[in-house]
């Protein structure tokens, strides 16, 4: 019986607007910061070198 009144008692509910609000805004802060660090990552990559563009080149590495 004690469970369900925890369950009906209106007080162990915390969500109010102000604090789904609070969430709402730090899951964007947290996605926001996500791909900033996802973006870093990659303008920071070591690519491999550039693919050569003339036939002669081409050719002397494929050779």
């Amino acid at each position: 019986m004690e469970e369900t009144n925890l369950m009906n008692d209106a007080s162990t509910m915390e969500v109010t607007g102000r604090s789904l609000m609070r969430r709402t805004i730090l899951t964007l802060l947290g996605a926001i910061a996500a791909f900033g660090v996802l973006t870093a990552s990659y303008a920071t990559a070591e690519l491999p070198g550039a693919a050569p563009t003339t036939p002669a080149a081409t050719s002397a590495v494929m050779n």
